[in-house]
């Protein structure tokens, strides 16, 4: 059924060919009756509202040494590696392991580090400080160390200025760090200066538990999480920045940071390639209801990442799920949720075993991150396992997620297993699963007919355009010519653009229309909104710097509507091809 009506719609679309539309209408068609009938004997996966879902069966490694939780996972100089946390009776246990050769090796540490912070360095070696001094989850230690993989060694070295606890840092520059958080204890921004010292910089706006640390610029951060250094869970709409001023992003007015109850890494959230300073990073957020969305945080601005529908609340068995934190596969351009069943007496427990579900949901961002489009989602679950949970977990180099130790019942009785998920051979976006060979044969030979049609129709209209279409092409430039006066003379009388979260949506309400045909108005012009938009704030600025000369052109920003001092000087230079100050002085000079 879905083959003839394919073949009908088809001969329709072929006798009204006349306008592109209808040739990616055919292209649209033509892959969505193929999916169906490629999915119409699925077996293993299903098709819900916006995302895949599939059963996935991991695959158990040894077990640790050492029963674990409060640790770090990572996967440095191509072995797996779990350090610090406390095992059973909750005490500290200053040991590190690494999986080689089928098994896990233990090292020493010089100090435990329950709950501390893990910082991987561009040098190959992490940082490792701080944690509950002792048993229990009681004080917090200042000690720091360095772990050399190359060796499995540790140095020993220094003290954080301030005494920290579920704390986290991020590297920047010439290998200096960034740390911040803590744990009933106070905090500050102290730099550790790649030299063996530390130092306080700064104090935070409000104390955070695990925060979020993200790099911004060069030899900038921003800081944000759930506040309350005693585990109070405080929604901060505020975001600290090691330099700058305190901020609102106007996306935490409805959405919140997902609260991480474990020790985690920056690095695990990273998306964005420093070496063009972009720096973007993904992590979780939720809304008052406790619907769940992925946040983006790019240079310092913040944004949600359009995804193919809602995050996935609940599981094939209909009970919710309660996700716990985020990891990022950079290679692939996928990153992934982690979760479980919710605990409930009734739900989880079986006899003397806790017996819980497990998720993955997968989240494809490559487009969704560039604006092209909508993050596919695959959530793959496990059976009820009789384990309690994991804490962070981490990828393989070929993909693969691999959760290690974790609370059984609670912070007294740690698990020493290790499983591994398999999802390194996943394909970038998550196809239905046939039952047939035939009907993939059928798939590609209809998306190839559909293709070589499209490109037929395509060079037979560039070929000899019809009057209709030449015609309608006209209409629709004056059209968009005529809206961008309107766009231009509303920007010009309402200096609309002094608003720093300006969207284009404000714009189109503005004006009565669509947001597409604004956006559509302004690119016909070869300009994106934002560049349209930074435009204005650059003349403004421009105005500003020769008017009023005694201002300080770090403080201009703020007034021409940019959010951030290095958006300003970055978009100013790309404008202008020279920075503020270079600008302004060549200005003065030519009027002398």
């Amino acid at each position: 059924m879905p083959f003839f009506a394919y073949l009908c719609s088809t001969m329709a679309i072929m006798y009204h060919f006349n306008h592109p539309r209808n040739i990616m209408m055919l292209l649209t068609l033509s892959l969505t009756l193929t999916g169906s009938s490629a999915s119409s004997q699925n077996v293993k996966n299903e098709v819900r509202d916006g995302y895949r879902i599939e059963r996935i069966v991991p695959e158990r490694l040894p077990d640790l040494n050492i029963p674990r939780s409060g640790h770090h996972t990572v996967f440095v100089n191509g072995e797996l590696t779990v350090m610090g946390g406390h095992t059973t009776a909750f005490v500290p246990t200053p040991t590190l392991e690494y999986y080689s050769d089928g098994a896990w090796h233990v090292v020493q540490m010089a100090y435990s580090h329950d709950a501390g912070l893990l910082v991987p360095m561009s040098n190959g070696k992490l940082l490792i400080g701080g944690g509950f001094e002792k048993p229990l989850g009681i004080g917090q230690l200042h000690s720091t160390e360095v772990y050399d993989p190359l060796t499995h060694s540790f140095s020993e070295f220094g003290c954080l200025d301030v005494r920290r606890a579920s704390a986290c840092g991020v590297e920047l520059s010439e290998g200096r760090v960034l740390i911040t958080g803590n744990w009933f204890h106070r905090d500050t921004m102290e730099i550790y200066d790649g030299k063996g010292h530390y130092s306080s910089v700064k104090a935070v706006t409000i104390p955070l538990f695990n925060p979020y640390v993200f790099r911004s610029a060069k030899d900038n951060a921003v800081i944000f999480g759930i506040g309350g250094t005693k585990g109070d869970t405080l929604h901060i709409n505020s975001v600290d920045q090691l330099k700058g001023n305190a901020f609102r992003p106007a996306l935490f007015e409805t959405w919140q940071p997902l609260k991480i109850h474990e020790a985690h890494q920056s690095t695990d959230y990273e998306v964005g390639d420093t070496t063009i300073d972009d720096y973007s990073y993904l992590f979780p957020m939720t809304d008052s209801t406790g619907q769940v969305a992925i946040g983006i945080c790019r240079n310092g601005d913040f944004s949600l990442l359009p995804t193919a529908g809602p995050i996935p609340m609940k599981g094939p068995d209909g009970k919710e799920i309660r996700y716990l934190s985020l990891i990022v596969d950079k290679p692939r351009q996928r990153a992934y949720l982690r979760g479980d069943d919710r605990r409930s007496e009734a739900e989880t427990w079986e006899g003397a075993n806790i017996v819980r579900r497990h998720y993955l949901l997968r989240i494809d961002y490559a487009q969704a991150l560039q604006g092209k489009g909508k993050a596919p989602l695959t959530l793959y679950y496990t059976d009820k396992m009789d384990v309690g949970g994991f804490d962070n977990p981490t990828v393989t180099p070929n993909g693969d997620v691999v959760l290690a130790g974790g609370k059984y019942r609670d912070n007294y009785t740690p698990l020493s297993t290790v499983y591994v998920f398999r999802l390194g051979d996943a394909p970038v976006e998550s196809a239905s699963v046939g039952s047939g060979l035939w009907q993939w044969i059928l798939v590609a030979l209809l998306v190839l007919f559909t293709i070589g049609l499209a490109c037929w129709l395509i060079y037979s209209r560039r070929q000899k355009p019809t009057p209709a279409a030449v015609v309608e092409e006209e209409n629709d430039n004056q059209q968009k010519v005529a809206l961008m006066k309107r766009v231009c003379q509303l920007m010009d009388e309402q200096k609309l653009y002094l608003n720093s979260d300006l969207k284009i949506q404000d714009v189109a309400s503005q004006l009565g229309v669509h947001p597409n045909v604004v956006s559509a108005a302004i690119n016909s012009q070869g300009n994106s909104f934002n560049q349209f938009v930074n435009d204005y704030r650059i003349e403004y600025a421009k105005r500003l710097l020769l008017e009023v000369p005694d201002k300080k052109v770090s403080s201009i920003y703020y007034e021409v509507g940019f959010g951030h001092e290095q958006t300003f000087f970055r978009a100013f230079k790309a404008r202008i091809g020279m920075t503020p100050s270079e600008w302004k002085k060549q200005e003065s000079t030519d009027k002398m």
